[in-house]
């Protein structure tokens, strides 16, 4: 069964949630106070994990303005809280075929609903009877003059009463046809069988919040006591007995272990186990690693840690070599760490018949860590899973699947000064644009990160000082496609951020997306110590190997974009740029080469107050303009075009499909 819609009404804050649908991942969006958590918390008690927390309690959760009003708002019946519809997978369409034949075919969608007298209510909006009850009439067994009297009945229950009503004269062939029906659909109750099919396959919902973390430290006996005696554990409690069974072990076997080879290894075991899960999607330090240990409670530490066994959680950094207490590392990395283990011991119990409902699971996480657990939800756990979770963050928000987000909205009437606000309540909604500001903001955030990186940047980004930079790579890598040699790679973008430090700014603040970059800088003697500090820094966030110098391409110890082009060739260009080419104003290579072209063509401009102000973009803007007549005509071409092609080649190893 696949969750199709939700409707959640009477309940705390929520009059009326009015019906949202549900996508594989739906992302619930609003402020503070909007009512996210009830939403989730009510959808939860439909078939939650711990069946203990199913019941809606109408005097607590009832909504409290109402809650004097009950009896005369809900005179004939107890209010509903959770109306939900479900798609039918082909599985149970096919189970439910082999009871009631081709005629439940028609029957895709059910609906459940459950409210504060805790029962679970079924409808079925396209059960019809009447093609059933034609199927199994259609069946080998009776004469045809025997299914003819009972042609014109319409439901299953009608048929059953009216051969139970043939008594003495109902033939063999009438009693063998009503044993057969009697197996098939119990008392002719076709409802009773879709039910019966249908229910031991409503997925389980999986609630997780910020507070089910589980603890560091855990006193063994004293929690199989709690166990033993049956006492309320508490929902960290709970977590860490999920724990145990993730380990293959209980608390009993963690309490009695005498043999320290067997304990050793059990404990290896579970946090290679977790190590290795845990930071395939925690990148934000890959240098740490799960420990576990018993150890006997010293007098010293406080109770109920000062007696029999204590179980241990540790976080080792193996880059400095040392440990830290579980319950000291950020508040997200405990959180991942108990979320991972509920879930997978879940989905070892319940297979993939698991809805998870995760609330704000990002909000003690940083950005980057953020997207490292969106990136967990699409590859983890929506291939197998619906998930619903959450957020106020905007780095929580898929841009690129905002047709999955619903907005979480406490609306209040504005009724006039003086007046109190005419209370609606939560309500969500599809339509992710249309409401107030505060909760647009994280919309707002997420949509405005994600033009920030798609409008000048794209997936795959070649980052460059200057614009002259982005024009002459455009032109020459024109020219070697036309001479069908390599160009720079279609999927690089090019984007011109003003400088290296720039470069490193933008490096920093987008390195944690799903950028792929490279950068391609100037050098210059008198700043090596500044650019190398910036590639170093640049380096760090991307990768080595990944920062290129003009120098490196221009084959001299300092160079820019003009310098990769050639002397010669740029000379060229600037003095058919300015119409000075045929002229005495016609800048000449000087007697000793100069250590970096536009360095001295800038001088050499300077000393000619006649012409135009000499600026870097006006070449490259000609040359890109005037390619088909210039480009021929540039001195050492040849040379030119094998500098490009080589600095190209290069760039284009680091291209991401």
């Amino acid at each position: 069964m696949r969750l199709k819609t939700i409707q959640i009404t009477n309940y705390r804050c929520i009059e009326d949630s009015l019906e949202f649908e549900i996508d594989n991942v739906t992302c619930l969006v609003g402020k503070n106070e909007s009512g996210k958590t009830t939403l989730l918390q009510a959808l939860y008690k439909l078939n939650p994990h711990r069946p203990e927390q199913g019941m809606f309690d109408r005097d607590t959760e009832y909504p409290r303005r109402h809650v004097n009003d009950y009896k005369e708002r809900h005179p004939k019946e107890g209010a509903n809280v959770v109306d939900t519809s479900w798609l039918l997978t082909a599985a149970e369409g096919k189970m439910l075929r082999e009871r009631l034949g081709p005629a439940a075919n028609a029957l895709t969608s059910v609906s459940l609903m459950k409210g504060y007298d805790n029962e679970l209510y079924w409808r079925f909006p396209d059960l019809d009877e009447v093609p059933i009850v034609a199927f199994l009439l259609g069946r080998p067994g009776l004469f045809d003059e025997e299914k003819a009297q009972l042609a014109k009945i319409t439901s299953v229950a009608k048929l059953v009463e009216s051969l139970a009503q043939l008594g003495d004269t109902a033939s063999v062939r009438h009693t063998a046809f009503s044993a057969d029906l009697a197996e098939r659909i119990p008392n002719g109750d076709v409802s009773g069988v879709v039910i019966s099919v249908l229910k031991p396959r409503i997925p389980k919902f999986v609630y997780f919040s910020q507070y089910d973390r589980m603890r560091g430290r855990i006193p063994l006996e004293v929690l199989q006591a709690k166990v033993e005696q049956s006492q309320t554990l508490d929902d960290r409690e709970k977590t860490f007995l999920d724990f145990c069974a993730f380990a293959n072990t209980s608390l009993a076997e963690l309490a009695s272990i005498q043999e320290y080879e067997k304990l050793r290894a059990k404990f290896e075991g579970a946090s290679n186990k977790i190590t290795e899960q845990i930071f395939e999607y925690w990148t934000q330090n890959p240098y740490l690693r799960v420990e576990f240990s018993r150890e006997k409670g010293e007098p010293g530490d406080p109770a109920p840690y000062n007696t029999g066994h204590v179980f241990n959680i540790r976080l080792r950094n193996e880059l400095h070599n040392v440990s830290v207490p579980f319950d000291d590392r950020s508040a997200g990395f405990v959180w991942f760490f108990s979320f991972l283990v509920l879930f997978t011991q879940l989905k070892r119990t319940y297979g993939g018949n698991v809805i998870v409902l995760l609330d704000e699971p990002g909000v003690s996480l940083h950005a980057k860590a953020q997207g490292d657990l969106l990136r967990f939800i699409d590859e983890k756990l929506a291939s197998n899973h619906q998930v619903l979770y959450t957020t106020h963050s905007p780095f929580m928000i898929p841009p690129e699947k905002l047709s999955t987000v619903r907005t979480v909205q406490d609306v209040l009437i504005d009724r006039g000064p003086g007046k109190r606000p005419e209370i609606h309540g939560t309500k969500v909604r599809s339509d992710v644009l249309m409401v107030d500001a505060d909760t647009l903001f994280p919309l707002q955030g997420a949509l405005g990160y994600e033009i920030t990186q798609t409008l000048f940047v794209g997936k795959n980004t070649l980052l460059v000082e200057g614009a002259s930079d982005l024009v002459f790579i455009r032109a020459f890598a024109q020219q070697l496609a036309d001479q069908k040699r390599t160009p720079l790679h279609s999927a690089w973008s090019i984007c011109p951020v003003g400088g290296i430090e720039q470069i490193a700014a933008f490096v920093a603040l987008f390195g944690g997306s799903k950028l792929n970059a490279v950068a391609l800088v100037d050098y210059a003697a008198g700043a090596k110590k500044r650019t190398n500090d910036m590639i170093k820094l640049v380096e760090e966030i991307l990768q080595a190997g990944r920062v290129f110098t003009m120098a490196k391409f221009a084959g001299q110890p300092e160079a820019d974009i003009e310098d990769v082009v050639g002397v010669e060739a740029y000379l060229d260009i600037v003095n058919d740029c300015y119409g000075i080419a045929a002229g005495p104003d016609a800048i000449v290579m000087p007697v000793q080469r100069p250590p970096r072209i536009v360095k001295f063509v800038e001088g050499e401009m300077a000393l000619k107050p006649a012409l135009a102000e000499f600026n870097h973009f006006r070449p490259a803007e000609h040359l890109l303009t005037n390619r088909t007549a210039l480009m021929p005509r540039l001195t050492g071409l040849a040379d030119t075009l094998d500098r490009f092609e080589a600095l190209f080649r290069e760039i284009n190893t680091h291209v991401k499909a």
